[in-house]
């Protein structure tokens, strides 16, 4: 073995310009595949040379098949029937649709849909999951049972199917009980209580305005049609009562003097007024407007809508005492502290304890 090795050594010390014969793996390789640039030679016979028997019998072996008449024709008629079947139910498959999809032209997307109802379903949001077996007098009742089973398409598709009886555009269609969905079965309270995020620019500054944007889009939502005051009110009016303008106050009712927009809701035709004791009694719905005062003094002053100085009595300016308040839309209590209420403020919720202020006025939108 060693002499052999060092034979191969040796042969490979050649010169590398003189040509090297065909031996081993190259003459293997060259008999396979021919180099077009060098002619294979031919050194006899398959008999006297050991390397080409070699590679004749490395050749690929093939496997035998059958001549037609030979194949088993039963089998070959079953694997096409089969094949038939199968092809004619993946053609079939994409073809079958619900009733609802033939309508809409499209498959609602239920991953979406679960994921968004189960958004608004919580208590922050629209908080519908405690209230859509009674809403509307329990018209609802079979969503909320769908619900509770746990059967998210099915109720999905029975939003879908009411989406679509208003005759929205298809594109639309969700199957998603959103605000717009909501405030249709819940009414103007619902739509105003599920109102976050505030459009107006001066809602963010002006709580008044933020509470009378909930009123103008809420209504909107609830009622299909733009808000308008009732023949007999002014805007006007409307307005000083909104913002309890402390010079106006002598130019409106007395019942609606300091009640903010609270008041302008009353006024409008909207909503009724709710005892003090009552707020705190859990009367208040969902969507009620709240006007809120630091001061008693302030607000006794606002009633009255004149003050007496120098022996002479006058209407009331904004330099006659502290007139600070605020305007809030109830969405819920605290479930541990009644005395503590979660309202829409400006552009966000607002957590407002009973204790931070001294006067509540509170007015709950009549029921549809």
């Amino acid at each position: 073995m060693k002499r052999m090795k060092q034979k191969s050594t040796d042969s490979h010390q050649q010169d590398s310009t003189a040509e090297k014969p065909f031996f081993g793996k190259e003459r293997e390789r060259t008999a396979l595949s021919p180099s077009p640039l060098r002619p294979v030679p031919f050194f006899g016979s398959a008999a006297t040379l050991p390397i080409q028997s070699k590679l004749i019998t490395k050749r690929p072996s093939f496997s035998y098949v059958a001549p037609a008449e030979e194949q088993p024709v039963q089998r070959e008629q079953s694997f096409k029937e089969t094949s038939s079947a199968q092809q004619q139910e993946i053609q079939l498959k994409p073809q079958q649709k619900t009733p609802l999809e033939a309508i809409l032209g499209k498959k609602l997307n239920y991953r979406v849909a679960k994921r968004l109802n189960k958004k608004y379903a919580k208590p922050n949001f629209l908080g519908w999951i405690s209230k859509l077996k009674t809403v509307a007098g329990g018209h609802y009742k079979s969503w909320a049972s769908l619900w509770k089973q746990g059967k998210y398409d099915d109720f999905a598709n029975a939003v879908a199917q009411f989406q679509h009886g208003k005759n929205w555009p298809k594109e639309d269609v969700d199957g998603v009980l959103g605000l717009k969905t909501w405030s249709l079965i819940g009414g103007l309270g619902e739509a105003m209580a599920g109102i976050r995020k505030v459009a107006w620019k001066r809602s963010e500054d002006i709580c008044t305005v933020a509470t009378k944007e909930r009123i103008k889009r809420g209504y909107k939502l609830a009622k299909g049609k733009r808000f308008t005051l009732p023949k007999d009110k002014s805007s006007n009016t409307f307005n000083a009562i909104l913002q309890s303008i402390p010079s106006r106050m002598l130019d409106i009712e007395a019942q609606f003097r300091g009640t903010g927009a609270a008041g302008a809701l009353v006024y409008s035709g909207l909503g009724t007024f709710v005892p003090e004791s009552d707020i705190w009694d859990g009367k208040l719905k969902p969507g009620a407007v709240i006007q809120v005062w630091g001061s008693s003094r302030a607000y006794n002053l606002l009633r009255a809508g004149k003050i007496k100085r120098k022996g002479k009595k006058r209407r009331i300016n904004s330099g006659d005492a502290n007139f600070y308040g605020t305007s809030l839309v109830f969405v819920r209590y605290d479930s541990k502290n009644k005395e503590r209420i979660l309202a829409r403020h400006y552009g966000f919720d607002d957590w407002v304890k009973k204790s931070e202020f001294k006067v509540w006025i509170a007015v709950n939108v009549n029921s549809p």
